[in-house]
């Protein structure tokens, strides 16, 4: 991530999620105010491998990065704030978020079902809302040394289902700030299609298996998605597989939310 970009994140998340360990924003008002997430105050561990178990009893891994005292290396007292990424990408390293763990966040990565080591049927976005919204709760509820607030943050796939994490967890949740980037407004006029023609990414599911493991079916639904898309079926057309995954579509939904979001 580009350093620009962990700074906003950072400075929106240090208004919305009290209990962090970071300066406050400077006095000069918004929006001619400067505010630096200044010097990491925490050192890291990794819990890896996590289960969490989803409501239809399918078992999900995260992995998360606590906040350590810098001297002793214990787990710091917290309670912390907690920011959430889900990624099904096998190479996204789940140190990633150290950044914000020196800083005073708890930061977890969880593995999207059918990807890395999580258990379930892999597809194309079909399940990353609701699990993302259950992961949430888990995270605000049920996790160690978290104070209940949460932050969603990533980019690509890990910026797609921020916003339908968001949508299925509703109004009031435990979700605080949004960051999704490089996340796109309209899948499949932006990026599978333009025009109606087919873009390069169109072969993209092709390397499925390779981006997030096949043990959970990622290698044939990507070729079957293809070939679909070839042959002129539902999926190359703008219609409802499309416009489900669109964040474009239920942008109104989003505003609607009232969870200040950073695109």
């Amino acid at each position: 991530m580009k350093r620009s970009s962990r700074a906003a994140l950072l400075a929106a998340a240090a208004i919305l999620l009290s209990g962090a360990a970071v300066p406050a924003l400077a006095s000069t008002p918004f929006p001619g105010g400067v505010w630096s997430p200044g010097n990491p105050t925490y050192g890291t561990a990794l819990d890896k491998s996590v289960p969490v178990t989803m409501s239809d009893g399918t078992v999900l891994m995260v992995d998360v990065s606590y906040p350590t005292d810098l001297h002793t290396g214990a787990r710091a007292k917290g309670p912390f704030p907690v920011i959430v990424t889900q990624t099904p990408y096998l190479g996204n390293p789940s140190t990633a978020g150290d950044y914000f763990v020196q800083r005073g966040y708890i930061y977890v990565t969880a593995s999207v079902r059918g990807t890395r080591n999580s258990g379930g049927e892999f597809s194309f976005f079909g399940n990353d809302g609701k699990d993302g919204a259950e992961i949430v709760q888990w995270a605000a509820t049920k996790l160690q040394n978290s104070n209940g607030k949460i932050a969603l943050q990533g980019g690509s796939w890990s910026g797609l289902n921020q916003y339908t994490t968001a949508l299925a967890a509703g109004k009031n949740s435990p979700i605080k700030a949004l960051a999704p980037f490089c996340a796109g407004a309209e899948f499949y006029r932006e990026t599978y299609f333009a025009g109606g023609i087919p873009t390069q990414t169109g072969q993209f599911p092709l390397g499925f298996g390779a981006a997030v493991g096949n043990n959970h079916g990622a290698t044939a639904y990507g070729q079957a998605m293809v070939d679909e898309i070839n042959a002129g079926g539902p999926r190359a057309y703008d219609r409802d597989f499309w416009k489900v995954r669109s964040p474009g579509t239920f942008a109104r939904q989003l505003a609607d939310l009232d969870i200040p979001t950073l695109i």
